[in-house]
């Protein structure tokens, strides 16, 4: 698998090497492989302006999950299945691009993807879309081919939202994303048809404003020429998202957290 702890000081072209994967088209005839990630890479920073970390994580989750596709076998253990399978999350202003990254790398790769805003979903039981209704989106987008369908994107967005002041509202938000916990982490579910579908390989990319953490962070860089900004690490987003009020088993499912900066007007030109 793609080393991203490597990438301190790897260069990008090192990181991002290119190999041999077994993709699908949403036509149905097969792909022989995907293109080289590095190819990949090079046309989005071309198609996304400023956000190439972001790309970078998304573009590797990918390529990773579907690399290790051929890999594993019904032996594999639930752990090492969480361990191996890699979802992102993306962190950033409305207008950023964290829509824009998962559309323009679908339409790249041909990968279907499903757009869900997380605020129409409830837990089994309650008002609301039930979270099962996913997979049957993502097996209708494939034309009723599974393999596409197991191999495609799932962009759960505005999981910020689903957080509310409310204690009540927000057991319910909770329970809501917790719900998605076993696509995340890879499980099997059957669809209206009776069809077995298995997540394990689906790339599960969560979004969210969370702007109360934007105004935060901006406070912890200090003014005067002495002094160097905090660096926010993982584990320090981590824990300002589980105050926010994200679960802690949520994130443990997210391998990769991307922070999108806010584009300035030049960007957007």
């Amino acid at each position: 698998l793609y080393n991203y702890a490597a990438s301190k000081s790897m260069p990008i072209k090192n990181l991002l090497e290119s190999s041999q994967k077994i993709i699908f088209l949403k036509n149905n005839q097969p792909k022989e492989k995907l293109p080289p990630i590095t190819e990949v890479y090079e046309e989005m920073k071309k198609r996304i302006v400023g956000q190439d970390e972001a790309i970078k994580n998304v573009l590797l989750s990918i390529y990773n999950n579907l690399e290790w596709a051929s890999q594993i076998n019904d032996n594999i253990t639930r752990s090492e299945r969480v361990t191996l399978k890699e979802n992102n999350l993306l962190i950033g202003p409305s207008g950023c691009g964290k829509t824009e990254i998962v559309r323009q790398l679908g339409e790249i790769l041909e990968i279907p993807v499903i757009e869900e805003d997380i605020q129409k979903f409830s837990p089994t039981g309650y008002k609301g879309i039930d979270i099962s209704e996913v997979l049957e989106d993502l097996y209708s987008q494939s034309h009723g081919n599974l393999k596409i369908a197991e191999r495609s994107i799932l962009f759960l967005d505005e999981i910020d939202k689903k957080i509310f002041n409310d204690a009540e509202a927000k057991t319910f938000g909770v329970s809501t994303l917790n719900h998605f916990l076993k696509i995340m982490e890879g499980g099997k579910y059957t669809l209206s048809n009776g069809i077995i579908f298995d997540t394990t390989n689906v790339t599960v990319i969560c979004a969210g404003a969370f702007m109360d953490l934007f105004r935060a962070s901006k406070k912890k860089y200090p003014l005067g020429f002495e002094k160097m900004p905090q660096v926010e690490t993982t584990a320090s987003i981590q824990e300002s998202l589980i105050k926010y009020g994200i679960p802690a088993e949520f994130l443990g499912r997210i391998k990769r957290i991307s922070k999108l900066k806010e584009l300035s007007s030049e960007d957007k030109i």
